[in-house]
């Protein structure tokens, strides 16, 4: 199932981006929005958003929403499956998600991290025999730096400034 959330924070290298944040003082907060769509093979769409907020060089919140197209015969499936997944990540403090049916075809996937109040231990605690250390790397610290976020998460963004 931690392959099930990778999914959602998979892999920008926009350098504009990145040198506005390793210049800016330790003191300023800057949200970032970065966006990438796909699809797969089928032909359906994913929307992926990220809206990223650093304080210096300092992930403080990520809010990862995807807007996933399925047949509407899953739709249904997918948002229960989803919502039972979700229970397990709302019990860890500094981290919330949620699904939801969006129009006929499509599921709504949202997962804000608050890095200010993440507790690492719970993760592990939570998923049990589901952690993967590998895939669960953008949790196991309160002090990710952006540019570490960037390499593991921001894959086939584009980012604004």
């Amino acid at each position: 199932l931690m392959g099930f959330l990778s999914i959602t924070l998979v892999g920008c290298g926009d350098s504009s981006v990145k040198d506005t944040i390793i210049n800016n003082p330790l003191s300023s907060t800057k949200e970032i929005t970065c966006t990438r769509e796909s699809k797969d093979e089928d032909g359906y769409k994913t929307t992926d958003t990220m809206l990223i907020t650093t304080k210096g060089n300092k992930v403080k919140k990520v809010t990862s929403t995807s807007i996933i197209e399925t047949d509407p015969e899953y739709v249904d499936f997918t948002v229960s499956f989803g919502e039972a997944f979700a229970e397990t990540f709302n019990k860890i403090e500094g981290m919330e998600m949620s699904y939801a049916k969006e129009g006929t075809n499509s599921v709504k996937m949202t997962l804000s991290v608050d890095y200010e109040k993440l507790d690492p231990t719970q993760i592990k605690d939570a998923l049990g025999e589901l952690y993967d250390e590998d895939d669960s790397s953008l949790y196991n610290s309160k002090d990710l730096s952006f540019e570490e976020f960037e390499k593991e998460s921001l894959e086939g963004y584009t980012c604004d400034n």
